[in-house]
């Protein structure tokens, strides 16, 4: 592989983590100023400055890992490094995730129309749902926490003795990641069904809904279509990015076990593709952030085009 493919996946994830940490702290600075002049947060606002936050987090993480990489050094091969980046990197990712989730739930049941009892006792007591789910959270993490220092030591055994290439060695590194990347992303794979199952219900709110008024004669385009269309675009967008992110996590994993040079390359700009793409989708999405972001480009062009008129 030449120097420039070698330097391009770095450039690339640099360039990621840039947008992603302007983008995510876009959202906290301007839900924080507006806390500040009001006093008050909504609490679709409490859960996007979660996320921003936890994705920050994740991506700081996730970069505080690249110098291995660029030195060919592995950072796994340390028991103390080890067990310190599992904590912060397990802890950002399940946070990111159950704000994610928190955030598919919320829409659904502010948006979706079902007359089941259940349905809307749940929707009078959506705050202590989203309560549940962080909990559910963080305890998974604490559990993790339990069995994280023995999971480091089998790893970095593991990959001790992989190096005499010995099939034993290479058997014990795949047990190693069966335990480590299934048993304790079963949350995970809990947070992503719970999302899913919103979407579903979801998409069959705005079906029945769509049916209702093509029976009364009614056009579809109300704006209870077009609040299930955009939350639908905002849960869609979630689930695909998820999805992506564990492909990438699937694939860092089999190169600290199969070394590959390509394989590690490509994991590496999809790792960072999640937390900095989905912060701009929300921005997108969300009117009000939306409008604070056009009088940001609006000053930023305004202010270029004063110092350009002053230098000529």
């Amino acid at each position: 592989m030449s120097c420039l493919l070698k330097a391009l996946p770095v450039v690339v994830s640099v360039v990621e983590f840039t947008l992603g940490m302007f983008g995510n702290g876009f959202i906290v600075l301007t839900n924080g100023i507006a806390w500040i002049r009001t006093r008050k947060l909504s609490l679709i606002d409490m859960i996007l400055t979660g996320l921003a936050v936890s994705q920050v987090c994740f991506l700081c993480v996730t970069m505080s890992a690249v110098p291995f990489h660029i030195t060919h050094e592995s950072m796994f091969h340390s028991k103390s490094l080890v067990v310190s980046f599992d904590i912060l990197w397990t802890g950002s990712n399940y946070l990111c995730l159950a704000c994610n989730t928190c955030l598919s739930v919320f829409y659904f049941f502010r948006i979706a129309s079902f007359s089941s009892p259940a349905f809307l006792w749940v929707r009078w007591r959506i705050r202590s749902l989203l309560r549940v789910i962080v909990l559910a959270a963080v305890i998974s993490y604490f559990v993790f926490l339990i069995f994280v220092e023995r999971l480091g030591n089998n790893l970095t055994q593991g990959l001790a003795q992989m190096e005499k290439n010995t099939t034993f060695s290479v058997t014990e590194n795949i047990s190693n990641f069966i335990i480590h990347h299934i048993l304790f992303n079963v949350t995970l794979v809990f947070f992503f069904l719970v999302s899913l199952v919103s979407l579903l219900l979801l998409i069959l709110s705005l079906w029945r809904h769509s049916g209702r008024m093509e029976g009364l004669g009614l056009r579809p385009g109300d704006l209870s279509t077009k609040a299930h269309v955009k939350a639908l675009k905002t849960m869609i967008s979630f689930l695909a990015l998820f999805i992506v992110h564990c492909v990438a996590e699937v694939m860092i994993v089999a190169c600290s076990l199969f070394d590959s040079a390509v394989t590690s390359s490509f994991a590496r700009v999809l790792i960072f593709f999640n937390p900095s793409v989905h912060p701009f989708l929300l921005i997108l999405w969300n009117s009000r952030l939306k409008q604070a972001l056009l009088c940001v480009v609006k000053m930023l062009r305004g202010e270029i085009t004063t110092r350009f008129y002053r230098q000529s």
